[in-house]
């Protein structure tokens, strides 16, 4: 089974900010993996006087492994300030005998 589509994230209290992050399936050749992508925009609101929705970040990486956000300066990503968001923790010892299973039902 494959995770892919397309997700809308938006704050309750924040109705102008959403993230939209996209699960890219893997192809038969491919190695785009587990692989997601997205922004974070500031939409143009009702009494706004911006046509375009302001991307303020990027959401890239793999969501098995590390999910990093990279911010927007002047339209252009700046990669300096590359950040992990998200790290998989390592697997226990000897999970491969557990069988996909946690200490807590075993």
């Amino acid at each position: 089974m494959d995770i892919g589509g397309t997700s809308v994230i938006r704050i309750i209290g924040e109705p102008n900010l959403k993230c939209e992050l996209n699960f890219i399936k893997r192809g038969w050749l491919s190695k785009d993996e587990f692989k997601i992508e997205g922004d974070v925009f500031r939409t143009a609101g009702p009494k706004s006087k911006k046509k375009e929705n302001e991307k303020l970040y990027r959401v890239h990486g793999n969501w098995n492994k590390n999910i990093y956000i990279t911010k927007y300066v002047d339209g252009k990503l700046d990669e300096a300030s590359k950040e992990i968001v998200f790290s998989k923790n390592p697997y226990p010892e000897r999970w491969a005998y557990m069988y996909g299973m946690s200490h807590f039902s075993l």
